[in-house]
C-alpha cells in the first residue's frame, strides 16, 4: 500500500530520498513560500493544517535541531515513521526514534539508541553503544564513536569526529572538521581541532 508523504519543508535532497521509494507518493510541500515549481505548493502550516487530509503523513526535511522540535509537536500527529535510504545501514540491535531520517549510506551500529525526530545526513554514522537525544543532526560525513552521549537538539557539522566515551549536553554546536576529544557542557559551540568552546558566543 503507497504511503502519502509531505514534506515539511523543502529540500531537494530529502525529495530525492523519497523519489528512490517507491511506495511513498509525494504529494506536495508545506513552506512560508512557494520557492520550487516542479513540486506541489500546499501552503503555510497553518493553511495546510486546517485543510490536511487524515490519510496524508508529514516528514520534517528541516535540518536546524530547533525547529525540527518545534514542528515535531505541532505536527505531532501525523509524522510519518523512521524514513531511511536504501543504502543506510541499521543494525537490528539499534533502537531508531519515530521521525527519524536517514540520508544515503548512513551506518547506525549495535546497541545505538536514538531519539525521535532527529536527521542523519549522507555517510554520517554513529557507533557502538552511543545515544543521540531527540531532534539532533548528524551533518555529512559526521563520525560519532564508540559510547558516546549526545543531548536533545545538537548539531554535529560536516566531518566532525567525536571521539569514544565523550558526553556532549543538550542544544550543542559542534563546528564542520571539528575533532571533539573533550566532553562538552550544554549551550555550547565547539570548534577546532581538537574542539575548543568559540570565544564568538
Amino acid at each position: 500500500m503507497t504511503k502519502k508523504l509531505v514534506l515539511i519543508g523543502f529540500d531537494l535532497e530529502v525529495l530525492e530520498l523519497l523519489e528512490d521509494n517507491k511506495l511513498i507518493e509525494i504529494v506536495g510541500y508545506v513552506d512560508n513560500s512557494n520557492t520550487f515549481d516542479k513540486l506541489s505548493y500546499l501552503g503555510n502550516d497553518e493553511f495546510f493544517i486546517e485543510s490536511k487530509d487524515k490519510d496524508i503523513e508529514v516528514i520534517l526535511s528541516m535540518d536546524i535541531p530547533k525547529v525540527r522540535a518545534k514542528l515535531y509537536e505541532l505536527y505531532k500527529n501525523c509524522i510519518a515513521n523512521i524514513i531511511a535510504h536504501s543504502t543506510s545501514n541499521i543494525s537490528k540491535r539499534a533502537k531508531v526514534g519515530y521521525g527519524t531520517v536517514l540520508q544515503a549510506n548512513t551506518f547506525v551500529s549495535a546497541e545505538v539508541t536514538i531519539g525521535k525526530g532527529c536527521f542523519l545526513n549522507h555517510s554520517s554514522s554513529i557507533h557502538h553503544e552511543s545515544k543521540m537525544g531527540d531532534f539532533t543532526i548528524l551533518a555529512p560525513n559526521s563520525l560519532v564513536l564508540g559510547r558516546v552521549e549526545i543531548g536533545k537538539k545538537c548539531y554535529i557539522g560536516a566531518g566532525a569526529i567525536i571521539k569514544e566515551n565523550i558526553i556532549i549536553g543538550d542544544n550543542v554546536v559542534i563546528g564542520a572538521g571539528a575533532v571533539v576529544v573533550n566532553n562538552i557542557s550544554a549551550n555550547s559551540i565547539v570548534v577546532g581541532n581538537p574542539a575548543k568552546t568559540y570565544l564568538g558566543v
